[in-house]
């Protein structure tokens, strides 16, 4: 065995409104893809951070962070797809634009942490040679 340095994957916490995870819990139910549709039914990601929010609303906290990884930004931009629903509401566009800022983010993060790694495990493996 050889070690050959580390990867990472970087996840983000986001905020959401409930009125805003009822929108991507109405679009996944909406959607012709079944993965994407996968998200609102029970156990479904979508449907588990409404119904933290949910709870947590009867505690009076408004939002509640939900760490999603890159994977799960994706999908919810695939479901916010904006070809097969005409006149989306404002919300919905709001959302995918966020959602898509937040991956170029993530994308940005992940190269510069894995670029540092690479360049820590080269010197790892160079001094130890």
């Amino acid at each position: 065995m050889k070690y050959d340095g580390f990867r990472y994957k970087v996840s983000a916490y986001i905020l959401f409104t409930i009125e805003e995870l009822e929108a991507l819990m109405w679009m996944s139910e909406k959607h012709y893809d079944r993965t994407c549709r996968s998200l609102s039914e029970k156990g479904g990601r979508i449907e588990q951070m409404l119904g933290i929010q949910m709870l947590d609303k009867n505690l009076d906290i408004e939002t509640v962070p939900h760490d999603l990884t890159f994977r799960d930004i994706d999908l919810m931009c695939k479901i916010l797809e904006p070809y097969w629903y005409p006149d989306e509401p404002k919300i919905i566009y709001d959302i995918r634009g966020n959602l898509i800022a937040l991956i170029n983010t993530l994308s940005a993060e992940q190269l510069r942490l894995n670029k540092v790694a690479e360049e820590a495990c080269h010197t790892h493996q160079t001094t130890s040679s």
